[in-house]
């Protein structure tokens, strides 16, 4: 007993206004089951996420693709020469349907159905998802699933990141602006102006002048700008 896991893409949820199952996982889970006094072998497969093939090949198989399959029991003959198997539909994706803290389908071979009760495992993974058989009366086939991605946003997927931090973005916009302003001011110099040299920097004298300035403001604050300093100095700046 317990899950087969097969890959984990991310697919499509199910939600109604009390529980939300987060197909995280490609998952499709199998649950193994001996009727008493008998001699087959039975193995139910279920995939809350998407419609799935079993036996493909088989002439007795009502499992597949094409039957938009949730829900399938594979029944083995132990006893017969080549181990017979047939494959029953015992519910289909598109007639899922939400009761509270369990999913029904319906629409299976023969008008068969399956319940499946949600049970919340708050401490466990979706790796730790376990199904398991509790009974059948041959029309309707009853499961119980004890899982993380049971429990209210139990499986939500983390929001994608876009990649880039407001920080990022806006070290984006400034280098951009700050590329126009350069390409615009001296082609505006050279052209306009008919400037040479360093005089082909748009607002050059600024320019020129800005590490002064820059050098002064540094002295005040850690000079002149502090108990006992000698703030008349200032004002030579």
């Amino acid at each position: 007993q317990g899950a087969e896991l097969l890959g984990n893409t991310t697919l499509t949820d199910y939600c109604d206004s009390v529980r939300k199952i987060r197909c995280v996982y490609a998952t499709r889970f199998s649950v193994q089951h001996t009727p008493k006094g008998s001699q087959e072998n039975v193995t139910f497969f279920w995939n809350p996420c998407n419609a799935f093939n079993v036996g493909q090949g088989e002439t007795k198989n009502d499992c597949t693709v094409k039957k938009n399959v949730a829900v399938c029991e594979e029944m083995v003959v132990s006893d017969s020469p080549a181990e017979e198997r047939s494959y029953i539909n015992l519910g289909v994706q598109s007639s899922v349907t939400f009761q509270h803290d369990a999913v029904r389908y319906g629409g299976g071979t023969n008008g068969r159905n399956t319940f499946i009760h949600l049970s919340c495992d708050k401490h466990g993974s979706p790796e730790d998802s376990e199904l398991k058989y509790l009974d059948d009366n041959g029309n309707l086939f009853v499961f119980a699933l004890t899982s993380v991605c049971a429990c209210p946003d139990g499986c939500r997927e983390s929001t994608p990141s876009s990649g880039l931090s407001p920080g990022s973005i806006l070290l984006i916009v400034f280098f951009t602006l700050l590329g126009v302003y350069l390409l615009v001011g001296i082609g505006y110099q050279v052209i306009i102006n008919k400037a040479s040299g360093k005089e082909i920097l748009p607002n050059s004298a600024f320019w020129c002048a800005l590490p002064a300035f820059v050098k002064a403001g540094v002295q005040y604050l850690f000079c002149c700008n502090q108990e006992g300093g000698d703030k008349g100095v200032y004002k030579q700046f």
